[in-house]
Order: C-alpha cells, then structure tokens, then sequence
C-alpha cells in the first residue's frame, strides 16, 4: 500500500473534515499537550459497622442475682465508671468472708480477682472490714448501651452478658469494592464518605484494611475505612 503525503492546506478525499460550528454545538475541546497526572475516583456503596475493638460486654463469673438496675437504657451514653446494676452473689460473699478471715492472704484476694470484683469494692472491703450484701457493677468504658438484657430480680450465671457497650466516637466503613479497581485502593490513603442520610455532608477516613478474600458472587473484596465520629452524626448499619 502506498502512503499519499497530505500537506497543509490540502484537501484529501479520505480525509474526514468536521465544520468548526458542528464541534462548538458538540462540545469538543483541544488543548496543547502536556504531561499531567491522571487520577480516577474509586466509588464503591459500603456500610457503617462497629469497631470491633471498641466494644465491652458487662458479665459476671458467678452466678448471681440482680438487686436493682440503675435508669440506664438501650441508646443512652454512660461513662467508664457510671454505676448500671447492683448485685448478689453467693459465691462473692463467701470469697470476701474467706478474704476478711485473713487479710493479707494472696490466695483469697486472688479469688476476688478472679471473680471480676471491681477494686475498688475489695478496698471497702478491707476498710469496714465487712462483706457487703450487693456490690455495685460499672460501666468499663465511655460508649453507648446497644443491648440491655438485664432486669431487676432475675438470676443471671457466669457468662450472661448483661449489658453491651460500644464506643462509637470511631466507626468502620465497609465498603465492598470491585476486583478491576482494587488496584487503586491503597491502605493508609485517605477516602471520602457521604451518607444518605445527611444530603451534602461528607466525611474524611483512613483505608486501614483491605481483606484478603474476594466474594465469588460479586467479585469485590471488602474494604475497612476508619472514620472519627466525633460530633455523634454517624450511625452504625
């Protein structure tokens, strides 16, 4: 095949030539060339979990029952040391007795210990030198009531979780993110996330995880984006 040279000014029968006014109706646009960076958004729908490491399960490691439950409920904000429950518990009486018999035995401060009694009730203990009747139970930590499953009267045993609490001032997007991109998500690179719920906010996380397995049915992989939660607007699922 020969090559017919075309010069400026020239026209050409196989040359396809398009009116100036038809690409100003179109849109088109020329630039001088340069050299740029380009970058690609990376969109993908996820939800809005729990910090599974800012979560505290409230239980006890006898068995006991509830005296009274303090006014707090599932929704409400409590804090590390708050009172939620009052209780007895036979197996703690008898540890405290057994305590108060001799003082200064490790063996039976241990045993108090071992029973999750809180420090500073074995510290009263040891100051009025009596076993107290019903021992106050606390919050562990600063965080919302997202279970209560605890009632006034009932007898709970070792392992019943009473209440659960969950500090949300951190919170995990899951986003599910398609196996053609996952090659531009990068941990440690920072990711923007809006919410139906609030029209026109946005707010800034961190790429901390990208799990490992990928679904066979939707072919993306999940991907942990920690977001702070500080003004309280987010909410979980």
């Amino acid at each position: 095949m020969d090559y017919v040279p075309v010069y400026a000014g020239e026209d050409d029968a196989r040359t396809v030539v398009v009116p100036a006014g038809r690409l100003q109706r179109t849109g088109v646009r020329s630039q001088a060339v340069e050299r740029r960076v380009l970058t690609a958004a990376v969109r993908a729908p996820g939800t809005l979990e729990e910090d599974e490491r800012r979560i505290s399960v409230v239980v006890v490691r006898s068995e006991a029952f509830i005296e009274a439950v303090d006014n707090v409920t599932t929704g409400e904000r409590v804090q590390k040391g708050q009172p939620l429950l009052r209780l007895y518990s036979p197996d703690i009486a008898a540890a405290a007795a057994q305590y108060l018999s001799a003082v200064g035995a490790e063996g039976a401060r241990r045993r108090l210990e071992n029973l999750a009694v809180p420090q500073d009730v074995i510290a009263e203990i040891e100051r009025t030198r009596r076993v107290p009747l019903t021992i106050v139970w606390r919050a562990p930590r600063d965080g919302v009531v997202v279970e209560r499953a605890v009632t006034e009267g009932m007898r709970v045993m070792p392992g019943d979780v009473l209440f659960r609490i969950a500090d949300h001032s951190v919170l995990w997007a899951i986003a599910s993110v398609p196996e053609r991109e996952l090659a531009s998500v990068v941990e440690g690179r920072t990711a923007s996330l809006r919410v139906r719920g609030l029209p026109g906010r946005a707010f800034q996380g961190t790429v901390t995880r990208i799990y490992p397995r990928l679904s066979a049915e939707t072919r993306t992989a999940r991907v942990r984006i920690e977001v702070t939660n500080t003004e309280n607007l987010l909410r979980p699922a």
